[in-house]
């Protein structure tokens, strides 16, 4: 019974064409709701055992299909669908707890062929997980492609107003398929019942492929980190007047975030290891590696 409680630095702009790739199967998710745990055709679970994952046990690695009526449980689990009239739900608990997601291998890809894959996103909240904010983590097989950027959301857990907001990010085909991973994660770390900044449920829908046929890239961020190796305290370094930072372990876990920066952001970690130091905008990132001795 389920418990309620290698990135790139190029910075990518957009595509002038583009077609249409093999796309997922049921990328709207649609489906029928019966029970908790329900899931739509094509898409499965990311087991706790996945190097990705962070719940110990089956249990706690069950997304649940998710619609307006809610689902039959104790805790009020709704939304509006961004497409269709049904959607993933999905809960990060914390290392431990429920940590829930969905995968999908996708074939018919073209090695060396970039593509950018896009969804929407939006936090769904029950009486037992009130956080405001969240991403989703995408993974290829076991490299994680992305973070994406932080989605918002202050109305009440018994609201079916569901507010979506688009993010994408793209990638290079090394095989003619891939399994690609989607799993929620919890920007502040915090994790407990009550808090608006504790436990997370997020939403995602209307999962897309596109093949990249003509494509420009930005000049490179100008985007440094000093200095590296370094004990504890480094500086980021880049002309943005404007940016969020994120910092995360290999494992793609966010370790430190801070909204709203500025050109020379100071930072101090605890954390001994080596670390992936990303700024982004709405429409650029760049990434650089630190390593804290």
């Amino acid at each position: 019974m389920k418990t309620f409680y290698t990135l790139s630095v190029i910075v990518f702009l957009g595509a002038s064409n583009f077609t249409l790739a093999q796309q997922f199967e049921n990328g709207d998710l649609e489906g029928t709701v019966h029970d908790i745990s329900d899931l739509p055709e094509g898409w499965e679970a990311i087991p706790f055992t996945d190097l990705a994952c962070r719940a110990d046990e089956p249990y706690k690695a069950t997304p649940d299909l998710t619609n307006y009526e809610g689902l039959p449980t104790s805790v009020d689990i709704s939304g509006t669908a961004q497409s269709g009239e049904t959607f993933i739900s999905a809960l990060d608990f914390g290392p431990g707890w429920h940590h829930e997601g969905i995968q999908q291998k996708l074939t018919g890809l073209i090695p060396g062929q970039v593509y950018r894959i896009t969804f929407y996103q939006a936090v769904i909240k029950q009486d037992n997980a009130l956080d405001t904010s969240g991403s989703w983590a995408v993974y290829k097989d076991n490299d994680l492609l992305d973070i994406s950027s932080v989605t918002i959301s202050h109305q009440s857990f018994e609201s079916r107003e569901t507010k979506w907001e688009k993010r994408s990010m793209q990638f290079k085909a090394e095989d003619e398929s891939h399994v690609f991973k989607f799993l929620p994660v919890d920007d502040d770390n915090v994790y407990n019942h009550s808090s608006e900044d504790g436990n997370l449920r997020m939403g995602i829908d209307n999962i897309s492929v596109e093949e990249l046929l003509d494509f420009d890239y930005m000049e490179e961020l100008d985007m440094s980190v000093y200095p590296n190796p370094t004990l504890d305290r480094f500086t980021v370094k880049t002309d943005l007047e404007k940016y969020d930072l994120i910092i995360m372990d290999t494992a793609g876990r966010i370790v430190y975030q801070k909204r709203n920066c500025n050109n020379l952001q100071q930072v101090e970690l605890e954390q001994r290891g080596v670390f992936l130091v990303k700024i982004q905008t709405d429409e650029q990132f760049a990434v650089r590696k630190v390593i804290i001795q």
